[in-house]
């Protein structure tokens, strides 16, 4: 028997505060209600939880910015909605001004005043849509671009992705202007050619246009001529018959194309030579034509011929090649000016070219088609500055994405712009309706608007509906799985940790009963020296 170190003791007493310590851990992980209260708990897990807890906040925010983006897209498709609204209110103005017959200067008058009324609610509603103090609608939220140099030359569109311009802004150069399809014929129409009847036939993009002077008054019209001119050849003379039958056909042809509205001229070159020609520019238009007379539009009489076609634009834009299509060039993307849309609005004409004989000798002219690449100047023609003011929407914190939208400019004097029409109207803000031609186009500029402001609402509810609600449903998720994450590693499991207690604090009462028991063994040698 020892008495100088109680052994028992001292083991029991170890035992005992690693019971007492552990049922103390036990109690602070409850009242945490966490797994990991302390760098000491758990070092190698501590930086994980850290990252995923700064996830989950930044993700949280996120989802608040995106809710907040949605208000201000909300307030936008407002605005434009209100817009659409107007347009259609100008679009009635524009039609009851159409009805000629009935409407006198005054009335013509109040629809022009109605009209401009509606045109400066157009103003208000791009300075009055706000969200906080930002302008959403007049420009200051999006993409504004000016082509200085030749006046042919016009700023188109930009996407929200374009960098802006540099100082000097990006340089232009046309190496080809466009030019149109077309059908060229061989000779001139005359008196005696046409007494038996014209016939054309011109197909395209599924359409047949069909002109026949026999179920036509200018039938009539030509057997009138051929009378006088057979009856009084002095006074009817041949070539003026011829022109004037010529000049009729080109009337009433270029008549029914626009009763049709079909998208076709038809005109006379210097030579007294039909054309027939598209209107749109570029070489993905086809069509074909025919007549009933040799020479008129084809070689042969009935046998259709393919018109020849246009040519797209061609140029450079900040000294890259880019895309031509009609008379728009547009940068190719990722080259400078990326996406940059201009157009360029020269077109070619018929210039007269000699016809030679064996010697050289000049015995006629005819006239044919300009070339394209001879028609541009040597120098560049212009330069496009653009200031990029599209903003960028958050969408994701721990990936740093950003998605940019470029908000449209509403104003009357910004929509419709560089339209070609008749009237020289320059957008909607110049719209007139005090003349037959004026209303004509200002149908065609408001048919336009149209299509521009609900191609922006468009494109707004797409990316509202496909990027934001769809970001904001995806954070949510994101945030959930993240926090599951989290809280696998850090939250106590908290009926574990109850036992846990309840095991140790037995087991302590258990050590504390013992340590009495080994406490008394010195006791028991003192009582053996008191014995003896």
């Amino acid at each position: 028997m020892r008495i100088q170190n109680n052994i028992a003791a001292l083991n029991t007493l170890r035992h005992s505060a690693n019971h007492q310590a552990r049922v103390g851990e036990s109690i602070r992980k409850l009242s945490s209600g966490r797994e990991l209260n302390r760098s000491s708990d758990a070092p190698n897990l501590l930086l994980g939880v850290a990252q995923l807890r700064s996830q989950v906040v930044g993700l949280k925010q996120t989802k608040e910015n995106v809710e907040t983006s949605v208000s201000l897209l909300q307030i936008a498709e407002s605005g434009l909605g209100e817009v659409s609204k107007i347009l259609t209110e100008i679009r009635q103005r524009v039609v009851h001004a159409a009805n000629e017959a009935v409407n006198d200067e005054s009335m013509l008058n109040a629809d022009q005043m109605e009209i401009e009324h509606l045109l400066k609610a157009l103003d208000q509603i791009a300075q009055n849509t706000t969200y906080t103090e930002q302008r959403l609608l007049d420009g200051s939220m999006g993409i504004n671009g000016v082509a200085v140099g030749e006046s042919a030359l016009d700023f188109v569109s930009a996407e929200a992705e374009t960098p802006a311009s540099p100082e000097k802004g990006y340089q232009v150069d046309i190496t080809r202007v466009s030019t149109r399809a077309r059908v060229e014929g061989y000779k001139p129409l005359t008196l005696a050619s046409a007494s038996d009847g014209v016939e054309i036939v011109v197909s395209f993009d599924d359409r047949t246009f069909l002109f026949n002077t026999d179920d036509h008054e200018l039938g009539k019209e030509i057997q009138d001529l051929r009378a006088k001119h057979d009856r009084d050849p002095a006074n009817y003379p041949k070539a003026q018959v011829d022109q004037e039958v010529r000049d009729l056909l080109v009337y009433h042809v270029s008549r029914a194309l626009q009763r049709d509205n079909l998208p076709m001229e038809f005109f006379e070159r210097p030579d007294h030579i039909f054309v027939f020609r598209h209107k749109n520019f570029g070489d993905d238009v086809f069509f074909t034509a025919s007549s009933n007379i040799d020479g008129l539009l084809t070689r042969k009489a009935h046998e259709p011929e393919n018109a020849i076609l246009g040519k797209d634009v061609e140029g450079t834009i900040g000294e890259a090649s880019a895309l031509g299509m009609g008379q728009e060039l547009t940068a190719r993307e990722g080259l400078p000016g990326s996406q940059l849309t201009v157009r360029y609005g020269k077109t070619v004409d018929y210039v007269e070219q000699p016809i030679l004989n064996e010697q050289g000798e000049q015995i006629g002219a005819t006239y044919v088609l300009d070339s394209p690449s001879k028609s541009v100047a040597e120098k560049v023609e212009g330069f496009v500055h653009l200031s990029q003011q599209s903003k960028r929407f958050h969408l994701d914190s721990n990936e740093h994405v950003y998605e940019p939208f470029a908000f449209m400019n509403v104003r009357a004097s910004k929509l419709a712009r560089h339209l070609p029409n008749e009237s020289g109207f320059a957008s909607l803000a110049d719209i007139d309706v005090a003349t037959p031609q004026g209303v004509s186009d200002a149908n065609l500029l408001l048919e336009q608007a149209i299509e521009d402001v609900s191609q922006i609402r468009m494109e707004l509810g797409s990316f509202q509906k496909h990027t934001i609600e769809r970001t904001m449903s995806n954070l949510g998720v994101a945030v959930e799985n993240i926090t599951e994450g989290q809280s696998v590693i850090e939250d106590a499991d908290m009926a574990a940790k109850i036992s846990d207690m309840a095991s140790g604090q037995i087991l302590a009462a258990s050590s504390q009963a013992v340590l009495a028991h080994a406490n008394q063994k010195p006791q028991a040698v003192l009582n053996l020296l008191h014995s003896s």
